[in-house]
């Protein structure tokens, strides 16, 4: 199947200064483009994750 080219461009912040704790924040598709792979699977548009990172050792 021949598709038209597409571009996408993801972000991370880490955060962690003490090396114990972490936070995060992450973004993907920022240019909230649309397109399809695998056959006729519409991809998600923009979206955000955030969390945080616990080091126990």
């Amino acid at each position: 199947m021949n598709q038209d080219p597409y571009f996408l461009m993801d972000m991370r912040v880490d955060y962690n200064r003490i090396g114990k704790i972490g936070f995060f924040a992450e973004a993907s598709n920022l240019t909230d483009t649309e397109y399809i792979e695998a056959a006729t699977i519409q991809m998600p548009g923009r979206w955000f994750r955030a969390g945080f990172m616990l080091n126990i050792q």
